[in-house]
């Protein structure tokens, strides 16, 4: 093989500082490649930096009105992916919990992001699918108040105007038990049962009502 070739080891070969040159030189005008190249720069500060950088990454999104058309919807998929895989490999393997958070503020995004776009090839959608695997995987580490997070998965089902909560209850049956199971099934009848015009047991309890 040349050494000519691209790949990893023989771009190593051309040092810290000449690879550093070009990782400028390349996100140079790319808003996207800008970001990811910070979010690395705050992974090797420690999993609280990369965190409070894809949250505020998150809340972003979710505030922002453009429209995104089917270009810029490329770009957003590989963002939303990167996100992901950020929250995955730089944050759970040190703080299951705070991964949790994130995968479920990711979840959340979703109808700012429908909103603003086609889905109609299911590539966003997708993003949510593997975050709700991401929770799956996660499951067995994460410290919740099972009956609280039965509330909150309550909630987030019946607003999730997109699916994008589907099979969060499977992916989470480690973290709920049987007390949390057992709670949302009784939250989930009481709801079934109340009058559309009244707020549901579980979002009147999540209000101190």
């Amino acid at each position: 093989m040349s050494k000519k070739t691209l790949n990893k080891k023989s771009l190593e070969s051309l040092g810290a500082e000449k690879l550093a040159e070009l990782v400028m030189e390349l996100v140079q005008g790319s808003a996207a490649l800008q970001r990811r190249a910070r979010m690395e720069l705050s992974a090797a500060q420690g999993p609280k930096e990369i965190a409070a950088d894809v949250r505020k990454r998150l809340v972003s999104l979710r505030r922002s009105k453009s429209w995104i058309n089917w270009r810029k919807q490329r770009v957003l998929v590989k963002d939303l992916s990167a996100l992901l895989e950020m929250i995955e490999t730089k944050v759970a393997p040190y703080d299951a919990n705070e991964a949790f958070e994130l995968a479920w503020a990711f979840l959340s995004v979703t109808p700012a992001l429908y909103e603003r776009t086609d889905d109609s090839n299911g590539s966003i959608g997708n993003e949510m699918s593997l975050a709700v695997r991401l929770i799956e995987k996660i499951a067995p580490e994460v410290q919740l108040d099972a009956e609280v997070l039965a509330d909150r998965i309550l909630d987030a089902v019946v607003a999730a105007g997109y699916g994008e909560f589907d099979g969060i209850i499977p992916a989470t049956k480690p973290i709920l038990g049987h007390a949390g199971l057992e709670r949302l099934k009784k939250i989930t009848n009481d709801w079934a049962e109340t009058p559309p015009q009244e707020p549901h047991p579980a979002r009147k309890l999540l209000s101190g009502g």
